[in-house]
C-alpha cells in the first residue's frame, strides 16, 4: 500500500454465539468467521438464516467432517415486509406473517439424516417450536428458540425426532 492508495475496506467479521440442548445434551454451535452477511438487507427483505455448527476435528463445513453438526434456523415474514422482533412460530402461515423453520444435521457423512421442523405429517406429529427474537439490528440479532425436528425421509409416521430446547443465540458483526 502506498500513501496514495486508499485503506482497504474490511468486511465485518461475523460472530455466532449459539447454545442449545439436543435431546437433553448441551451443545455449543458457536463459531466466528470472516464471511460477508448483510443483516440490514436480510431484515429489510423479510428473511434470514441463522446457522451454528460444531467442528470437533477442525475440518470446517465440508462433507469430509463426519463429526460436524449443523443447526440452521430460517426466519420469514410471509407478508413481504421487514422482519421484526417477536415470536416466529413453526407453521405454514400464521396470522402475523412471522414464521420459522429449523434443520438439524447430526453429521456431514454421506448417509447422514437431516431433521426438519416441517418434515412430518402435522396430523400425526404436530409441528412445534418457535424462535423469539429480542434484538434485531443491522449489527446484531439475538434470540431464543426451541423445536421438535423430524426425519420425514424415514419410515413413518411416527417419524424419528430430535428435540432442541433451551436454545439461545447472538449473531453479531464485529
Amino acid at each position: 500500500m502506498t500513501p496514495d492508495d486508499p485503506d482497504p475496506i474490511e468486511a465485518p467479521v461475523a460472530s455466532m454465539i449459539m447454545f442449545a440442548e439436543v435431546d437433553g445434551v448441551l451443545t455449543d454451535f458457536s463459531w466466528e468467521g470472516d464471511f460477508e452477511i448483510d443483516l440490514e438487507a436480510s431484515i429489510r427483505d423479510g428473511n434470514m438464516s441463522i446457522t451454528g455448527f460444531t467442528d470437533p476435528d477442525g475440518l470446517g463445513l465440508n462433507s469430509a467432517c463426519a463429526t460436524c453438526t449443523l443447526l440452521n434456523i430460517d426466519l420469514f415474514h410471509e407478508l413481504g415486509v421487514a422482519l421484526t422482533t417477536g415470536t416466529y412460530p413453526v407453521e405454514n402461515f400464521g396470522p402475523t406473517g412471522l414464521r420459522s423453520e429449523a434443520t438439524y444435521t447430526p453429521s456431514f457423512a454421506v448417509s447422514s439424516t437431516a431433521f426438519g421442523s416441517n418434515d412430518s405429517d402435522p396430523n400425526t406429529q404436530p409441528w412445534s417450536g418457535e424462535i423469539v427474537v429480542g434484538t434485531l439490528t443491522a449489527d446484531a440479532v439475538v434470540g431464543t428458540f426451541e423445536f421438535v425436528l423430524y426425519d420425514g425421509g424415514a419410515t413413518g409416521p411416527p417419524y424419528p425426532e430430535v428435540t432442541i430446547t433451551n436454545g439461545s443465540f447472538r449473531l453479531s458483526l464485529d
